[in-house]
């Protein structure tokens, strides 16, 4: 179910039933940082997929146990789960992110991060199973889908 609603928040899946106003990057999760013979190191994934001239590209090293040639596969969930949201916002200032397999002092720490790299314009998706940011968020929506399992349209292709 989550696929499906990322797909249609980021455009992914089309449907006649969402319109999209703003186009959002999903922070999803590194999964392939478990390379036997040569393992991805901190320097490599934000090589090949952030923006080292934004300023947040440097908040990825404030913790003492992220280096640039620290190999992914060694970090916890909350730093790699940190890891990967500071790439995307490196790149955009719009994002969905969720806070699946990270702690609670872990998820307080990404959600004040996030907000904060917002701030100046920006805005921020948290899809998650609890409500604790609800007093922090501008908008809170709880939202149950109920319907069918939602089919993407085809393709568009001009004739």
């Amino acid at each position: 179910m989550l696929e499906e609603l990322v797909g249609l928040l980021t455009g992914k899946i089309k449907s006649d039933k969402v319109r999209l106003l703003s186009t959002f990057t999903y922070a999803d999760h590194i999964r392939k940082f478990k390379r036997f013979w040569i393992p991805i190191t901190v320097n490599s994934y934000l090589k090949r997929h952030a923006n080292p001239a934004n300023s947040i590209y440097e908040k990825a090293f404030i913790d003492p146990r992220v280096r640039r040639k620290t190999k992914i596969v060694s970090l916890p969930g909350n730093l790699r789960r940190e890891l990967a949201i500071y790439t995307v916002l490196s790149n955009t200032n719009n994002i969905i992110f969720d806070l699946a397999g990270v702690d609670h002092e872990g998820g307080v720490t990404i959600y004040n991060n996030v907000k904060e790299a917002i701030d100046v314009g920006g805005a921020a998706i948290l899809i998650d199973t609890c409500d604790e940011f609800k007093n922090d968020c501008t908008t809170f929506v709880k939202a149950e889908y109920l319907g069918p399992k939602i089919a993407p349209l085809p393709p568009f292709s001009a004739k």
